[in-house]
């Protein structure tokens, strides 16, 4: 009799830290899945401001026929603050016209503005937003950080 009352139905030591483990493996995952999902859609959110912000530049670059004397800050003015900036990843063989820092969405953003002619009638108009790299990063894009380059045709 008295070895049956050992043997009562129950979860040993061995039992509860294996499920112990388990649950702080699942949690320290869910942690890391809530972490880079919070990252990357920032990251997509400040890609589609730089897009928008491109897309931007580059219609009304278009709509003054693509002219070399394009001023986006007369341009923009009352709607974007910009000031001058240092040309970044602009694209070879394109003359650079201009180069602009502004704050879309408490994003820093470098807009650098660039043309290349294709023939007597026909001038691309190239568009180039960078913005920093990483969410805890400071707003200030430099060369290495990511870009978003639209270019469009315009005749001449």
């Amino acid at each position: 009799m008295a070895i049956k009352d050992r043997l009562k139905p129950g979860l040993s030591l061995v039992d509860t830290i294996s499920a112990i483990a388990v649950v702080a493996v699942v949690i320290v995952g869910a942690a890391n899945f809530k972490y880079y999902a919070v990252r990357d859609a920032v990251r997509a959110e400040r890609q589609a401001v730089a897009a928008r912000t491109a897309l931007m530049f580059c219609e009304a670059w278009r709509g003054c026929d693509g002219a070399e004397s394009f001023d986006p800050v007369a341009c923009f003015e009352g709607i974007v603050t910009l000031s001058a900036g240092t040309a970044l990843n602009e694209p070879n063989d394109y003359n650079v016209v201009g180069s602009f820092n502004t704050t879309f969405d408490g994003v820093a953003q470098n807009i650098t503005l660039s043309y290349r002619d294709i023939s007597s009638q026909l001038r691309a108009l190239n568009t180039t937003v960078s913005w920093s790299r990483f969410v805890d990063e400071p707003n200030t894009p430099s060369l290495t950080d990511e870009y978003f380059q639209l270019t469009t045709y315009c005749r001449k």
